[in-house]
């Protein structure tokens, strides 16, 4: 650690990935270190502590190889750990061709605002087998995406903090299911009725949540659908 090759820029780099959506307060507080000191590790002015580090690896359960050299897993529960240290995430193939990563939007959907675009932020990925997306799912693993749920309108069928599997490539003709859609500047999570004319029967799975019809018209792109949710993963 002590070395002057030692390249602490990608440490910090590290240690900010895993700061996530926390504040530098925030995450300071949790480990026991000044804010200051947290940024100056972020920033590789500084080498972490072992003490820190330690901490990390043990409440994280991040993988002390990939934190000081950014090589193997990121998690340390081992090889079939999902997370994917790797910046080519869109469908991607892991050394083992038998999986692909599918690449996690920093998207939050239900009502809140935001655009489902190619230009937001990955933050994480998820492996899933390669045989499983296409002959389960029918899909190619370039047009899937992650994003993470939020809000009650789908419960009990979805709740807060999912992560939904979204295809992107809808097809020609839409079936009925659960979709991502905008609508104004808000991306939410609906079932939809496909119905005769083009209309659609917009319906929220919490019966407290009235449905709504619309008639998207492609030329305002007063609603549009997104992508289809194909899978949901869940943490109890």
């Amino acid at each position: 650690m002590g070395s002057s090759n030692y390249d602490a820029s990608g440490l910090g780099a590290r240690v900010r990935q895993l700061r996530g959506k926390d504040t530098l307060a925030e995450f300071s507080d949790k480990f026991g270190v000044h804010k200051n000191t947290l940024s100056r590790y972020e920033r590789g002015e500084s080498l972490p502590d072992a003490g820190f580090l330690a901490q990390l690896c043990d409440r994280i359960k991040v993988n002390a190889a990939w934190l000081l050299t950014g090589r193997g897993p990121k998690n340390a529960e081992g090889t079939g750990e999902p997370l994917c240290p790797r910046k080519d995430w869109n469908g991607g193939p892991l050394a083992d061709d038998r999986y692909v990563y599918i690449p996690l939007y920093n998207v939050v959907v239900s009502g809140g605002n935001g655009c489902f675009t190619e230009n937001e932020e990955v933050v994480d990925a998820l492996a899933f087998k390669n045989d499983w997306i296409r002959s389960e799912l029918k899909a190619n693993p370039k047009d899937l995406v992650l994003v993470n749920m939020a809000g009650e309108s789908m419960e009990p069928t979805l709740g807060k903090n999912d992560v939904l599997l979204a295809n992107k490539r809808l097809g020609v003709a839409h079936t009925d299911g659960i979709y991502i859609v905008r609508t104004g500047d808000a991306l939410l999570v609906k079932r939809l009725q496909f119905l005769p004319g083009g209309e659609m029967k917009v319906i929220s799975d919490n019966p407290a949540y009235e449905p709504f019809m619309v008639t998207p018209d492609p030329e305002s792109g007063n609603f549009q659908v997104i992508g289809r949710v194909v899978w949901v993963g869940r943490k109890f």
